[in-house]
């Protein structure tokens, strides 16, 4: 009995994890194509492409930003935010606030001019909470975002298939149990 409440916990925990993973894999294509970012409860990812934030932060890096309400962003911050003039996010410091509330910022490569677009409410995205190498991710999704979104739903419908016949065989299995069980009970009455 224990071991049965055991499998379907797990079970459940596998199959909310499959079906929060595919929701994922689905936004992200979704965002891929729209030229957006991917957020989820809150939080999103996104790899750098250049340098303009060397030393801090490489290129191919992956950053991590969380939503933030933009009037809680303080100078030094790094922020994303969408620039309109060059159609992409860009990763940068907060170098200045101006008296407008609007944020001035820079790279922070030692080259990087401060950037002529100023950041508003109305272009911010939200605020960098952690940057780093993983795995290398950040270079595989520069090139090729969209296919490693289908490569993640692939995978995952691959698990769904593998799933099912597992549970169809160990319900045809229980099922052939059962009546070879029945059977013998019949043949023993008689």
């Amino acid at each position: 009995m224990m071991k049965k409440i055991t499998a379907r916990f797990i079970s459940a925990i596998v199959g909310a994890l499959f079906f929060f993973s595919l929701a994922i894999a689905i936004m992200g294509i979704i965002a891929a194509r729209e030229n957006r970012l991917v957020s989820v409860f809150g939080y999103s990812f996104a790899a750098v492409a250049t340098d303009s934030m060397t030393p801090t932060i490489d290129p191919q890096d992956i950053v991590i930003a969380r939503k933030a309400a933009f009037e809680t962003i303080e100078e030094d911050d790094i922020i994303i935010f969408y620039s309109e003039s060059h159609g992409a996010y860009f990763v940068h410091r907060v170098v200045e606030i101006t008296p407008e509330g609007e944020l001035k910022t820079k790279g922070d490569n030692p080259d990087a001019p401060i950037d002529a677009e100023v950041v508003t409410e109305a272009n911010f995205y939200g605020k960098v909470v952690k940057h780093g190498k993983f795995l290398g991710a950040g270079k595989l999704l520069l090139k090729r975002r969209a296919s490693v979104y289908a490569v993640i739903v692939i995978a995952l419908l691959l698990i769904i298939v593998i799933e099912t016949v597992s549970i169809v065989t160990t319900i045809i299995a229980k099922q052939k149990r059962e009546f070879l069980k029945k059977l013998e009970k019949e043949r023993r009455s008689t």
